[in-house]
């Protein structure tokens, strides 16, 4: 059977709403779960079922009315989410049927007529790329406030005592709760270091139609799966002197750092391997290199170093807002998402270097969003 006839034989028990214009005063909250995405039930509402758009009223999306076994229904996308509407509470007690068989010819409509042409959407670059830059951003500076909490509780204080005979546990005491704050300390900027790499690669997704993008060309899917530096030397220019010395610093970072903690703590060429050496003991396979292990130390990166990586940090990230992408940087921090759909990145693109349109546009296109947010219309 023939998908539009199999949606047909579904949509048997609904039909256009009634030209009588009905108070539908009864509501039924729909469960998010069941309509994740409220725009993909608009498109089964007008674009399949051919139900009429009714005016919207205050704070609501979109208004869509119809009549299922007779009786009048309506489906609001309001600020706080979907509503069912009916005439009466007894009407309700469809609801469930209603909202089971929407939901279930929506199904058939992702598989059958939505999958292939995502693909070809996707394919052909007319996407939107969500920006995350704001809430990646959070994260690191959580977990770096939270280390740099830690690292600056670590006392080195004399005791104070009056009992002599105390002073050992005091002294112990003091130790434990040094170790506490370092191993605290540690922690978060090791997830401090994983979330700024994290944001870095978002950053470099959201720059990339700013600075090199062939719609026609590249392959955005490939792109976002490639290794975060194949997507630096993508869209930084490597060969400046001064992204070579920052690119060299996170290196550095993410190697002896990042890399090695994600990887269960191992190093890069067995060198956190141990061989045997007969009579002697095991040995490290870096033997006195291990010196420079991140393993060697109890508290790899203590506060010293902690204030290295945040510098090498901000020092690269004012480097990239101020002369390798600050067209891509103010977009990023605009916290709008980015269409790559031909004309609207044509038309944005057009502006970028034009600092006092750049801004208009990017403030007027926040009170826009703000505006659908606000379900302000």
């Amino acid at each position: 059977m023939e998908i539009t006839e199999r949606i047909k034989l579904q949509l048997k028990d609904f039909s256009k709403p009634s030209n009588n214009s009905l108070e539908l005063c009864s509501h039924h909250p729909i469960d998010k779960n069941v309509f994740p995405v409220p725009n993909l039930l608009l498109f089964l509402l007008t674009y399949i079922c051919k139900f009429p758009h009714m005016y919207r009223g205050d704070k609501v999306h979109w208004h869509i009315e119809f009549r299922y076994k007779g009786k009048q229904y309506a489906i609001k996308h309001e600020k706080f989410g979907l509503r069912l509407y009916s005439q009466s509470d007894e009407e309700l007690k469809l609801a469930k049927e209603v909202l089971g068989k929407l939901k279930k010819i929506l199904g058939l409509c992702e598989k059958e007529l939505l999958s292939d042409f995502s693909k070809e959407q996707i394919h052909n670059g007319n996407i939107t790329l969500i920006n995350y830059f704001h809430k990646l951003d959070n994260q690191y500076q959580y977990f770096r406030e939270r280390a740099t909490f830690e690292y600056s509780s670590v006392t080195q204080e004399e005791p104070v005592v009056t009992d002599q005979s105390s002073i050992i546990s005091i002294l112990f005491k003091q130790m434990h709760e040094h170790d506490n704050k370092q191993r605290q300390g540690q922690y978060n900027a090791l997830a401090m270091i994983d979330s700024y790499f994290s944001r870095l690669e978002h950053l470099l997704v959201l720059a990339f139609p700013f600075v090199s993008y062939d719609r026609k060309k590249d392959n955005l899917i490939k792109f976002v799966g490639s290794i975060w530096s194949d997507k630096f030397r993508r869209v930084i220019n490597i060969n400046s002197a001064q992204a070579k010395i920052h690119y060299d610093s996170l290196i550095d970072i993410k190697e002896k750092f990042r890399n090695t903690f994600a990887h269960g703590g191992f190093e890069k060429e067995g060198q956190s391997f141990y061989f045997h050496l007969d009579h002697i003991g095991i040995i490290p396979a870096s033997m006195s290199g291990i010196k420079n292990s991140i393993h060697f130390n109890d508290f790899p990166i203590d506060n010293d170093i902690f204030k290295n990586i945040c510098l090498a940090f901000d020092s690269f990230d004012k480097y990239l807002s101020i002369i390798e992408i600050p067209q891509a940087w103010k977009y990023a921090q605009s916290g709008l998402h980015l269409s790559l759909a031909d004309t609207d990145l044509e038309e944005l693109l057009k502006i970028v270097d034009n600092e006092e349109k750049y801004e208009e546009w990017i403030s007027t296109q926040c009170y826009r969003m703000d505006q659908y947010e606000n379900v302000d219309y």
